[in-house]
């Protein structure tokens, strides 16, 4: 039994130390404690495998810090409640309610919301509009409206649709002949507003090679490693007028005996003298492409500008005051880690402070000597693993039979 107990710790020990780091960059120390945001920059991506799973934090211990993974969309909708001013809110006991609304900017809509009080009534209601509060034009049929809410909510938010218009004043009235008036807190429209994510450039060279012969140009980009690229834009000039079109090639190493090495293609695009190419490659991995553009029979453009970029990807972690930390990249195939920290993502700040990160360095591998251990060898822990299942065999044969 005690050669069992200390084969199993033995091998305990040898898995928690068979995850290797192979390098790591220090953090710069916190200046208060809390969540604090690590840039996944293009000079650290090298060091990152395709899946984002090989890299850990770990504190002056050693023990891995906790953190989140997130990254940008390449584009965010936020909508925006713009309020109307209520010129007019009369109500008229056992008859009805008019409520007037100032258009004042002279938008062109076709919705208006109203926030109601909920209420276990229906109502039937007729939209107008006005330019001078004096002459009103009908907008739409008369409509019935509730305001029941979900449950939820001690208000409804009520959408009223009409064709798209543009008067100064919109008025609103509620037959009220058979209940009170409803209760209408406020009224106005929503406004969604679009915003392009933010996108680091990739450093890369390049050089273009024209061949007359099949008459294509070829652009050839080259990284500074393998990088994580989400965008590609290429600019052309030359002739006044132009339109071509082009792939994105990826390089593919030579293997299975071929010397040369194979390019597939991954994305079309069209460049023209009126816009750039904007190439959406969304998370595509390499080193080196090659941009494929067909001429026909048109002489060869000239190269304006080349940016390939990539979403902001960022870790999130809880760190404390003053504590050293290390970033820490394994081997490409390392897991990825699963932390409690996931389940609370949505509660974590969006805005936090960046900590800046330091010089990539390289993780001294134990010399030989150091590693003599029994149980750094491979075959030799095969061997334990087969005696720890005979001994437990062996027992589970020995009290079948004691019983």
């Amino acid at each position: 039994m005690r050669l069992l107990l200390s084969i199993t710790f033995a091998l305990g020990a040898w898995g928690l130390s068979a995850q290797n780091y192979l390098t790591e960059r220090k953090l710069v120390a916190p200046q208060h404690d809390g969540f604090h945001r690590i840039d996944l920059t293009p000079d650290i991506m090298p060091e990152v495998n395709g899946a984002l799973s090989n890299i850990r934090i770990a504190d002056a211990q050693g023990k891995e810090v906790p953190y989140l993974l997130r990254q940008e969309s390449p584009v965010r909708y936020n909508t925006v409640f713009h309020p109307y001013r209520i010129v007019q809110n009369d109500r008229t006991k056992n008859c009805c309610s008019t409520l007037v609304l100032a258009n004042e900017e002279g938008k062109a809509i076709n919705n208006i919301h109203l926030s109601i009080r909920n209420a276990a009534v229906a109502k039937l209601m007729t939209l107008t509009g006005s330019d001078d509060q004096k002459t009103w034009y009908a907008l739409s049929e008369p409509t019935t409206i509730t305001a029941s809410g979900d449950g939820k909510k001690v208000s409804t938010l009520e959408l009223v649709d009409f064709p798209l218009s543009n008067y100064a004043y919109y008025k609103i009235d509620f037959a009220d002949s058979t209940s009170a008036p409803l209760n209408v807190t406020a009224a106005g429209y929503f406004e969604v507003n679009v915003e392009e994510a933010k996108y680091a450039s990739v450093p890369l060279d390049w050089e273009k090679a024209d061949s007359a012969r099949i008459k294509k140009s070829y652009i050839h980009l080259r990284m500074n490693g393998r990088q994580v690229i989400d965008r590609i834009t290429l600019s052309m000039k030359g002739a006044p007028y132009f339109q071509r079109t082009g792939w994105l090639l990826q390089e593919q190493p030579a293997r299975n005996g071929r010397v040369k090495p194979r390019f597939n293609r991954i994305a079309p695009f069209t460049v023209s003298s009126r816009q750039p190419a904007v190439i959406e490659t969304s998370g595509l991995r390499g080193a080196d492409f090659v941009l494929e553009i067909e001429n026909e029979d048109n002489p060869s453009l000239e190269v304006a500008s080349i940016e390939v970029s990539q979403l902001h990807r960022y870790m999130v972690a809880w760190l404390k005051k003053g504590d050293a930390y290390d970033l820490k990249f394994g081997e490409e195939r390392m897991r990825a880690p699963n932390y409690d920290l996931v389940n609370f993502k949505d509660s974590i700040p969006q805005q936090i402070p960046i900590l800046q990160v330091g010089p990539l360095r390289r993780i001294e591998v134990s010399s030989p000597a150091e590693s003599n251990s029994i149980f750094n060898s491979k075959a030799l822990i095969w061997v334990a693993i087969a005696v720890v299942i005979g001994v437990l065999g062996f027992m589970a044969v020995k009290m079948t039979r004691e019983m």
